[in-house]
Formats: structure tokens, C-alpha cells, sequence
């Protein structure tokens, strides 16, 4: 724990300098970027018994971006992510040394790529972050301490407010707590996986609105894994009310066994004139499962790389596979500067007896039983309130989540209800010169 201490301290004043001496150079084509992020979770009874976990994150990050002319520019950012307090008996229990990591991630190349002009395109080359559409199948995850990111090539046809193509190659980055970040093999089978994929953009041909369409594959030999995703979102506004709609399939092989499956995704909100009870959302979602996890067919929707965080309950109990939530969520301003959000969330096991429980990491929590017919897993409240401070120099995030078992859980001999505490505050600094 000291040892830890003195090093970051260590690096935060090296970081202090590194800022100082650059500072110095006036050069319009520098910029120059420093976040710090500090987050303490509390965690009681996770396993829906009796347990708790708590720990302090950091995340600290530098970048720099040079520019060689209007079109073109590299790119490079260093992430030391490190836990602290924890306990590895605490649970859910936490591995500070495994591979992957979502807690640390010793100082590191988190991001490393260069980008240039060719026609009417853009070409991105290197370690770099892919964040599409509503980030429901592909995101950077940075609710994760080390985040997410991959070693790619990705070609951009067009602009923001245009229409846009996007196809891409790449691998996802192991994140190696101790050791530099590397495509090493590890076992878990999305880490291990090529991902390639397109996506077409159109914010044109409809009025106050747009429509998205992309083929996702993710393909993994030594899993024997070649899973395709063809979806499709429709946003649209009418006057308040705004509809999110989206749809996926798939096909393809799981485990050198067939796959087919299938999610879609329902979210109306609607903006009121009162600020402090700003918007009203209503969302209904679900995702296939499989009737008999253990035959030759699989039917439990890939979820690809998601960020399951933001929309499926803020404790993460649940990801976009085998289940189905309806969700009430209210948000507004609670002073200036401050936004306050309440999501109530009611989710299902939709093949309880044949298939696993999902959780955000797309890991298992519950074992298939052919004798208990419960679906109904439980009910959550997230509630959370943003605001600045310091003069917005620093933005503080406070939460609290409450997770109430349902008979799914009950049958199988849990009762205990789940709770989750979270305090955050994020520092950011930028340059141009």
C-alpha cells in the first residue's frame, strides 16, 4: 500500500513538471490534455447473502496531439489506472494482478494513432477507441477503470453532420496490470477475438432525426467463434418527444455450433418546460437467450462490446443477453450546474430454465435449472447527482443504487437485497498552442 502511494505520488508530481515545461512551448500545432479521476465504491451483499466490498480508483491520464497540417495529426495518450483498500476476500471478490483488468493498469499506452486525409476520408491507424451509435454493442467503457480499447485501421467517409461510412479492422487490447498492454492470448474469448465491422450514418434524409445501419463480426479460432451482427436505430423527434428504436440479428457460429439470435431496444422520452423536472424517458428492451445452453445451438444474443453500464442498472448485474427490462427513468436540474437523475428498473430472465443470468462483464451469476420456472430477477433504483466544483474545474458524480431480489433469485436460496454507494470527482485540463 505504501509502495503504491509513493508511486503514484511520484508520477503526479513528474506529471506536474511534464505540464509546467510544455506550458512553456507556443506552437499552434500542440495540444496538450491531463484528466484525473478518483472514485470510491461501496458495495454490500453482491452475491445476495452476505458480503461487502469497498476500494478507492484512480485513474490519471496525459496526452498530446501533434499536428503535421490541417488534415492529419498523431495522437498519444499514457493511462496509469490503479485500486486501493481492497480486499481479496471482499465480494464481489477482486483480482488487482489478473489478466484482463478493469481496476489497474500500471502506467501505460492507453492510446497511440495517427490520422490523415485521403479524397473525401479520413484514415485512423493505431491504438484507438471505437464508441458507435448509442454504444449499446461497441464502446471505450470508461465507467471501467482501465477503460477499453483496440489496435485498429479504420477508414471515415464523410463528416459529423453528413452522411458517414465507417469500416474498420482491429483487435482488442489486453489490458496487462504489471506488463506493457498487448494482444496477449488470455482464454476469455472476446479479448482474444478479431472485430471487424461497417456502419452507415445518415443524418439527412430524415427530418429532425436519422438512421443508423451496421454488420458487426467477431471472429475468434481458438473459440471456434464467427458471429455476424446486421442492425439497424432510428432516432426521431416530434416537437418533446423523442423515439430511440433499434434491432439486431445474428448468425453465424458460437463454439463451432450454430448461432442465431436476436435484441432490440425501445426508448421514448419526453422534454418538459421545467427545468427542474426536465425529461420524462420510458424504455423496453430484451434480448434472446437459449432454451439449452449446453446442445449444439446457441441462442443467447452476443453482445459484442457494450457499455451495459448505462443502461441496464447502474450495479451491473445485468448485460444485453437472456433478458428483458422495462425501465422508468425521470431527470432534471436540481440547481445551476447540477443534474440529478432516478431510473427504476424491473428485469426478467427470458429462458430461466435453460440459460445463464448475464451480468455487465458478460459473465454468469446464476447456473440454468430445468426445475425452478421463476423469471422475474429483481427490481433497481439508481439515483444520481452531478455538479461542478472549483469553478467547474472539477466535476463531482454521486450515486446510490438499490437492487431488490425477485423470485428468480429467492428459488434458488438468496434473499438478500443488493446496494451500491459511489462517490467521484474528475479533473480535466486541456492546451492548444
Amino acid at each position: 500500500m505504501t509502495y503504491r502511494l509513493r508511486s503514484l505520488t511520484a508520477l503526479l508530481l513528474l506529471c506536474f513538471c511534464f505540464h509546467e515545461n510544455l506550458l512553456a512551448q507556443q506552437s499552434d500545432r500542440y495540444q496538450l490534455g491531463l484528466s484525473l479521476g478518483l472514485r470510491w465504491e461501496d458495495k454490500q451483499d453482491f452475491n445476495f447473502n452476505s458480503g461487502d466490498q469497498s476500494y478507492l480508483l484512480s485513474r490519471l491520464r496525459l496526452n498530446g496531439r501533434f499536428n503535421f497540417s490541417a488534415s492529419s495529426h498523431v495522437f498519444v495518450e499514457l493511462q496509469d489506472a490503479r485500486i486501493y483498500e481492497e480486499d481479496r476476500n471482499g465480494i464481489p471478490p477482486v483480482n488487482e494482478d489478473a489478466v484482463p483488468n478493469i481496476f489497474a493498469d500500471q502506467l501505460d499506452i492507453h492510446q497511440a494513432y495517427v490520422v490523415f486525409k485521403t479524397g473525401q476520408g479520413k484514415v485512423k491507424i493505431g491504438r484507438q477507441k471505437f464508441n458507435l451509435a448509442d454504444k449499446r454493442m461497441v464502446a471505450s467503457l470508461e465507467w471501467v477503470n482501465t477503460a477499453r480499447v483496440w489496435d485498429a485501421v479504420r477508414y471515415t467517409y464523410g463528416g459529423k453532420d453528413e452522411r458517414q461510412f465507417d469500416v474498420w479492422a482491429s483487435k482488442p487490447v489486453t489490458v496487462n496490470p504489471n506488463d506493457p498492454n498487448d494482444w496477449e492470448n488470455t482464454g476469455n474469448r472476446y479479448f482474444d477475438s478479431a472485430f471487424y465491422g461497417m456502419m452507415f450514418s445518415d443524418p439527412l434524409a430524415i427530418e429532425d432525426g436519422r438512421y443508423e445501419i451496421f454488420f458487426l463480426h467477431r471472429a475468434n479460432d481458438e473459440f471456434n467463434d464467427a458471429v455476424s451482427n446486421l442492425g439497424g436505430r432510428l432516432v426521431k423527434k416530434f416537437n418533446k418527444l423523442s423515439i430511440d428504436a433499434q434491432g439486431h440479428l445474428q448468425f453465424g457460429e458460437w463454439n463451432d455450433g450454430d448461432h442465431q439470435a436476436s435484441a432490440y431496444a425501445v426508448l421514448a422520452q419526453y422534454q418538459t418546460e421545467v427545468p427542474f423536472f426536465k425529461t420524462i424517458a420510458f424504455g423496453y428492451l430484451s434480448a434472446s437467450g437459449d432454451d439449452n445452453a449446453f446442445d449444439e445451438d446457441h441462442q443467447t444474443f452476443d453482445n459484442f462490446y457494450p457499455l451495459n453500464h448505462a443502461y441496464y442498472g447502474f450495479i451491473d448485474f445485468f448485460g444485453w443477453q437472456n433478458m428483458t427490462n422495462l425501465e422508468l427513468i425521470f431527470s432534471g436540474q436540481a440547481f445551476p450546474g447540477a443534474k440529478w437523475r432516478v431510473a427504476l428498473h424491473r428485469f426478467e430472465i427470458n429462458e430461466a430454465r435453460g440459460d445463464f443470468w448475464y451480468n455487465a462483464g458478460l459473465g454468469r451469476l446464476y447456473f440454468p435449472d430445468s426445475e425452478l420456472g421463476q423469471d422475474h430477477a429483481g427490481d433497481e433504483i439508481d439515483l444520481t447527482l452531478t455538479f461542478p466544483l472549483l469553478d467547474k474545474k472539477i466535476q463531482m458524480l454521486l450515486g446510490y443504487s438499490l437492487f431488490q431480489v425477485g423470485d428468480y433469485v429467492e428459488a434458488r436460496g438468496r434473499d438478500q437485497d443488493a446496494s451500491f454507494w459511489y462517490a467521484q470527482a474528475t479533473y480535466k485540463w486541456s492546451m492548444k498552442r
